[in-house]
C-alpha cells in the first residue's frame, strides 16, 4: 500500500480477530498515508 491509497475490506473481522493486531495494523497504514474502509460498518478512517 502506498500513500493516497485506500484499503476496502467487508467488515472489521475480516482485517484481523485481534484487537492489538488491529491497532498495529491501522498505526501501520496512517503512517503510510492510507485509508482504510469498512464497508459492512460503513467506517472510512
Amino acid at each position: 500500500m502506498r500513500e493516497g491509497d485506500t484499503l476496502v475490506v467487508a467488515s472489521i473481522d475480516r482485517l484481523t480477530r485481534s484487537l492489538r493486531d488491529m491497532l498495529t495494523i491501522m498505526e501501520e497504514l496512517e503512517q503510510k498515508g492510507v485509508t482504510v474502509e469498512f464497508c459492512t460498518q460503513g467506517l472510512t478512517i
